[in-house]
């Protein structure tokens, strides 16, 4: 921590003076641009200098984890990703290279060559909306609720698989969203404070966790011989996270201090439920009640 004096020069400047262990470790120089974002309770000052280094990263294609690096790079906010070798590229790692791709909003490969694969992140980041990011993913996440239990009622393998499939979209907004959120924390243009980027962040990875128990129990359908009817459970559940959703987004601390007192109730009917058949898919449900009554927590 530094603490300096406000100074008073002419008849209407204020200055402070930075230490200069700031101004070397952030690689600024005299002419640089700073910004000054507003917040409730602080003023937050970053500078433009040194992000161009987080335009662009370079991969080496031969590296044992080449999809998460790509991932990490996408996270940390990279614009173009270089994914080279000294060698040809093989097909595999061609493939390897699409899929993550696939699984990342705004990315495309722009270049191809035989040892360099260029991608290029599409997305204007300062238009995006983090809210509307959120609500869509959590809409792709309630109605994969409601097929997942449909068609585990039903014993419908296709339907099941639908569900499966709709985890991918689920994904990618979960990390653009997280990608937002962490570009947030340093870029003033979100207007996001440092308490609503943690809300948002457990928000959105409830809203993954909850979509990926959805999986869970399509999964177990098309495991299974015959259909079974949890509508009953599945619904109290899915009301949980319906509510604690639109409490999170309206602030709504009575709506959401009621949602604590169901859990008990939820596990309650687990248990008379409960059959070594189905158990997974019971156990899928009380995770996703538990995600909405976490939902709930962050407006209590």
């Amino acid at each position: 921590m530094e603490i300096r004096k406000l100074q008073f020069q002419g008849r209407s400047t204020y200055t402070v003076s930075l230490p200069k262990k700031w101004v070397e470790g952030f690689g600024l120089k005299k002419g640089d641009k700073l910004i000054f974002n507003e917040t409730e309770n602080s003023l937050v000052v970053s500078c433009l200098a040194g992000r161009e280094s987080n335009e662009a990263k370079s991969i080496n294609a031969d590296t044992e984890i080449l999809s998460r690096s790509i991932l990490a790079s996408y996270l940390a906010g990279f614009k173009r990703i270089r994914i080279f070798s000294s060698e040809r590229i093989s097909s595999g790692t061609k493939n390897e290279i699409k899929k993550s791709v696939a699984r990342l909003n705004g990315l495309q490969i722009v270049e191809e060559t035989s040892n360099e694969v260029l991608l290029q992140d599409l997305l204007d980041t300062g238009e995006l909306d983090l809210r509307k990011a959120v609500k869509r993913a959590y809409s792709i996440c309630a109605s994969m609720q409601k097929d997942a239990i449909t068609a585990l009622k039903e014993n419908d393998k296709e339907l099941a698989k639908e569900v499966i499939q709709r985890d991918d979209e689920v994904d990618r907004l979960y990390f653009l969203a997280v990608r937002q959120l962490r570009g947030a924390i340093s870029n003033p243009q979100y207007s996001l404070t440092g308490l609503e980027c943690l809300d948002y962040r457990m928000v959105v990875k409830c809203i993954e966790e909850t979509a990926d128990a959805c999986c869970e129990i399509a999964k177990k359908t098309i495991e299974l011989d015959r259909g079974y009817d949890l509508e009953a459970f599945s619904d109290i559940c899915y009301t949980i996270h319906e509510q604690a959703f639109a409490a999170y987004l309206s602030k709504n601390t009575k709506s959401a201090q009621a949602l604590r007192k169901k859990e008990s109730q939820v596990l309650e009917m687990k248990e008379k439920l409960l059959k070594p058949s189905i158990s997974p898919v019971l156990d899928a449900l009380v995770t996703i009640a538990k995600n909405g009554i976490d939902i709930a927590d962050l407006v209590i």
